[in-house]
């Protein structure tokens, strides 16, 4: 069976409302399980049979109750996610707890639908299929990038501490070495150390960005760049100093 990504709920919402003309624009990755045939049931319908609209009215409500589930278990994905970060600074820590407070929100928003569902009339049921589609792309999707921003930050974090223990490495081998008068090594070194210590502050504004409720996209992505460039420095000065390290006979 092929499962429907969870980015894709927003369109399966619209298809319930609208038909199955867009299928083929969701039908494309992994997720959670709901074949995207399954919706080819509504257009397969009789119009003609009277028990046209109560045949509609069953697919539409099973397709929903799926959707709300596959929606639900991506907001528990989002909320296991988060809680799997690590942040010492207590600020930050309200900051996750802010996120997951909003994904639980979610999920009280998806059971309230579920419980609409449960009752609805084919009017109804299009209606919950346009308000689920709505609020996912008003208030879910934005959410969601926030949950996403906060994780890349963590990560970043990680990857700055790997970069911190990897230069205090270098500079100790140039230390030991007595390459430190080097021109080549120090252009090197300094290139490292400048481009590390930046991704270290374009990391710190991009955490008060994140506590002050403000986006700091661009932020990370300059930490990101100048950590790459730190990186790329640690590559070249390594293969530097091997080469002048003593060759055994």
């Amino acid at each position: 069976m092929k499962r429907l990504p969870l980015s894709a709920m927003a369109a399966a919402c619209a298809l319930l409302l609208v038909g199955v003309e867009s299928q083929r624009t969701y039908a494309q990755a992994p997720g959670c399980a709901l074949d995207p045939k399954e919706f080819a049931a509504l257009q397969n319908l009789n119009q003609e049979s009277p028990d046209a609209v109560r045949e509609e009215l069953a697919i539409r409500k099973t397709l929903l109750t799926k959707v709300l589930d596959c929606l639900d278990a991506e907001v528990g994905a989002e909320r296991a996610e988060l809680n799997r970060t690590s942040v010492s600074d207590p600020r930050m820590g309200a900051a996750r707890n802010n996120l997951i407070v909003g994904l639980e929100d979610a999920a009280r928003y998806y059971q309230t639908e579920r419980e609409r569902v449960t009752n609805a009339g084919l009017r109804a049921a299009k209606d919950v299929a346009a308000a689920i589609r709505d609020w996912r792309a008003n208030t879910f999707l934005p959410q969601q990038a926030r949950v996403h921003t906060f994780i890349s930050w963590t990560r970043n974090a990680e990857f700055l501490a790997v970069a911190s223990r990897r230069l205090e490495e270098l500079e100790r081998s140039v230390q030991l070495l007595a390459l430190i008068d080097r021109d080549d090594i120090q252009s090197l070194f300094a290139d490292a150390e400048g481009n590390f210590h930046a991704a270290e502050d374009f990391h710190a504004r991009a955490q008060r960005e994140l506590v002050n409720g403000l986006d700091p996209s661009s932020s990370m992505k300059l930490s990101l760049e100048a950590l790459s460039r730190a990186y790329a420095s640690f590559i070249e000065l390594s293969k530097l100093i091997n080469t002048l390290l003593p060759r055994g006979k």
